[in-house]
């Protein structure tokens, strides 16, 4: 073998690269964005992206909510408030500032039928702080959004430009915080996409940086525990670190932001690549206690070794690289990210580790411990104890089948937006401040699409979007509706004394009329989010708390029926969108998506093993004991009340792609053996001995390597690690218990 023969240029030309990868990977940068898990549903996303032209995101806002001991309506609190407002107006990014002290209601003039604006509040008027306070209290617009319920919170809305870069969000949300500090109120909070972006980001990258380190000094004991010897030790160590660096750079060359999923990056790195390691040492290792010159040793590991972990990689990257025909953008990158490390990693010991490797004597890096009589002794009765429990091993798998059942069928999809959100952290209780003082942070949209001949403004459509406003405030959990009929009725109690009994939408269709004239001329900046130029589309969004998918979906049934049976579908249409409703909608459609990836791992899996192993029978062999793992893991998942959401539903591709490379190199050892002139009993007797301690080996470090992910403050994180774990527990039992049990049947001495 060429790499073999040239073993130090094969070094120094793989150090090389990774000298290049680490600049490389400098590149890498975090940015989390609820915007990008949006699945790409034709027709929902089509309508979204027009609905966003005409008039403007749903989620391009920032609230800051602010309290004051002293009480709100005071001279002192409201002149530092308003000169707060003002100063977030000048922030870059920031369209307009909206709040009590910057905001206007019309006004008729006392004579002929003129309209002005005047302040909501009059910040040169204390004496009518009191007054005004109640009107702001009883103006629909007001409570939930720029005051709490309670009256002691006032909010700032900041309008945003559209869709900001990780440095442009990150710079606002720092400028805001400056200038809350520089204005000392007594207790702020801040909630919004850009706070969710940068705060994330922030989370994800120190928690990358957790893990690198976790995961270098599990390592770093498991091989030492391992293999004893320093040189092996270090060698392997070194293996897996460049492997990962030379995978960071790719990712950097790539240029893909770094999100919620690529913290498993790190662990499926460092773990796959020494699982690698693991079967390349004990196999050499064997080799070498079985007599042979360590350059004959190494090309017998290559031979037999490297063949059976190319196709473990290769099936464990096609589990990955299913992931590419999701509908959600994150899933596919990492699907196509995670299969290309997995090639890193087996290539990185391929070709770097056994070069240095036969740089040093055998007896430098190869130990005799009391753990290898340990593994040959338990093997041996792991082998008799199938030979002697076949019918209970059986039995025990069908129960454990129906048990499953059970769990699966308990599988939720209900879903919260702050599910992600880490407990404890400031993102959490800011978001949690205002599902309790105001609205909530959760937008319910809808388009309003009138029929026909008629617009937004014909008194017909605004009669139809007032009957399904008041039937949405009465009957759902959505408050502060904003639509176009809010500025209708402002005008009415504004022509009508000012009383609030008139804050309505008038009967009269000339008055109607009358109203829209008066608003084209007041050029409201607030109409232009509400109605579209050529007032074909209008918008009626409101806020909500995080009540779950599960109880939006009722909701949402519950108002389609009210508008099918009660609203004229001639005049105007209603259709839901917004990026909540889409990302709830997503929720619905995961257990299909769901089961076509894994489809597809296990079609493309079992390709490539028919074509590998050219026996339709050991596909079958392969396939059977590496589904009742899957299974086990949807019962847990239905058991334990996991959401089944974007971010968690990855969890079977990666343990079915992992999981999966248990049976390919028990199988590709008995296929050796069996090309050796063995029976077919004696051939699963020495894939026991010699292939069942590496296999315990790996699934150990497999185990706990992912098992490392139970730390993380990420719910969809910790769900990972813990599922993952206990899959590859199951799939080792079940590969270990079962598949000798199917190859004896299927399989007959010649």
């Amino acid at each position: 073998m060429f790499f073999l023969n040239h073993n130090k240029l094969t070094i120094l030309v793989f150090l090389g690269i990774s000298i290049l990868a680490g600049f490389a990977a400098s590149k890498n940068y975090f940015f989390h964005d609820l915007g990008r898990y949006l699945p790409q549903e034709r027709n929902d996303m089509e309508f979204l992206r027009q609905f966003e032209e005409k008039l403007e995101p749903d989620d391009n806002f920032l609230l800051i909510g602010i309290k004051s001991k002293s009480g709100l309506f005071n001279s002192q609190f409201l002149n530092k408030f308003g000169n707060f407002t003002n100063s977030c107006d000048t922030i870059s990014y920031v369209r307009r500032a909206l709040s009590i002290t910057n905001m206007t209601r019309p006004l008729k003039l006392p004579f002929g039928n003129s309209m002005t604006s005047l302040d909501i509040i009059q910040l040169d008027k204390p004496e009518r702080f009191k007054k005004d306070s109640l009107r702001i209290m009883q103006d629909d617009r007001m409570p939930g959004r720029f005051i709490s319920y309670d009256g002691d919170v006032l909010a700032v809305a900041l309008k945003l430009e559209r869709k900001l870069k990780q440095p442009e969000a990150a710079y606002l949300i720092h400028t805001v915080e400056d200038l809350l500090q520089q204005h000392k109120f007594d207790e702020f909070y801040v909630a919004g996409k850009a706070a969710v972006q940068t705060e994330f980001s922030a989370l994800i990258k120190n928690e990358m940086v957790f893990y690198i380190l976790l995961c270098l000094l599990f390592l770093l004991v498991a091989l030492i525990i391992l293999f004893r010897k320093w040189r092996t030790v270090v060698v392997a160590y070194i293996s897996v670190i460049l492997g990962s660096v030379v995978f960071a750079g790719i990712l950097g060359l790539i240029g893909n932001p770094l999100d919620l999923m690529a913290m498993l990056f790190p662990v499926l790195m460092l773990i796959v690549g020494m699982s690698d390691v693991v079967h390349f040492l004990t196999k050499y290792s064997d080799e070498i206690k079985a007599g042979s010159p360590k350059m004959d040793a190494m090309v017998a590991t290559i031979k037999e070794i490297g063949y059976a972990t190319l196709l473990t990689s290769a099936t464990t990257a096609a589990g990955f690289a299913s992931l590419y025909f999701s509908k959600i953008e994150p899933i596919r990158e990492f699907g196509i990210t995670a299969a290309i490390g997995v090639f890193v990693a087996y290539l990185t010991v391929l070709f770097f580790t056994t070069s240095v490797l036969i740089l040093f004597r055998p007896d430098q890096i190869i130990s005799e411990t009391k753990l290898d009589k340990f593994w040959d002794s338990w093997t041996r009765y792991n082998f008799w104890f199938v030979q002697h429990h076949r019918k209970k091993i059986v039995i025990g798998s069908v129960v454990m089948l129906a048990l499953c059942a059970v769990g699966i069928y308990n599988i939720s999809t209900n879903a919260y937006i702050l599910s992600d959100v880490p407990n404890g952290s400031k993102l959490k209780d800011n978001f949690l401040f205002f599902e309790d003082k105001m609205a909530g942070i959760k937008v319910y949209e809808m388009g309003i699409l009138p029929q026909g001949e008629y617009k937004i403004t014909s008194p017909e459509v605004l009669k139809e979007i007032d009957k399904l406003e008041t039937y949405v405030s009465k009957n759902t959990v959505v408050k502060g509706l904003n639509s176009p009929v809010t500025a209708y009725k402002m005008m009415h109690r504004a022509s009508n004394g000012d009383k609030s009994k008139f804050y309505k939408l008038p009967g009269n269709p000339e008055r109607i009329k009358k109203y829209s004239r008066q608003l084209k001329r007041f050029k409201n900046k607030q109409m232009n989010i509400l109605i579209s130029k050529d007032e074909k589309l209008g918008r009626l969004s409101g806020l909500m708390p995080d009540t779950g998918s599960d109880r939006t979906k009722e909701m949402n049934a519950g108002v389609d029926t009210w508008i099918a049976k009660t609203l004229d579908p001639t005049i105007v249409k209603f259709q839901k969108t917004g990026s909540h409703f889409i990302l709830d909608k997503n929720n619905e459609y995961l257990r299909d998506s769901l089961l076509k990836s894994l489809g597809l791992a296990i079609l493309v899996v079992c390709l490539l093993m028919a074509l590998l192993f050219k026996d339709i029978k050991m596909v079958f062999i392969a396939l059977v004991p590496n589904l009742i793992p899957l299974l086990i893991a949807a019962a847990i998942v239905g058991l334990i009340g996991m959401e089944l959401k974007a971010s968690t539903s990855i969890i079977f591709t990666i343990a079915f792609g992992i999981a999966v490379d248990h049976s390919i190199h028990f199988l590709s050892k008995y296929q050796f053996e069996r090309k050796k002139g063995y029976s077919v009993n004696g051939s699963i007797y020495h894939t026991f001995v010699e292939t069942g301690k590496a296999l315990y080996i790996t699934t150990l470090i497999l185990f706990f390597g992912f098992s490392l992910l139970i730390f993380s403050s990420f719910n969809a994180i910790f769900y990972v690690g813990l599922l993952v774990s206990l899959t590859l527990v199951s799939a080792l039992g079940a590969c270990l218990l079962l598949t000798p049990i199917v190859i004896e049947w299927l399989m007959k001495d010649s």
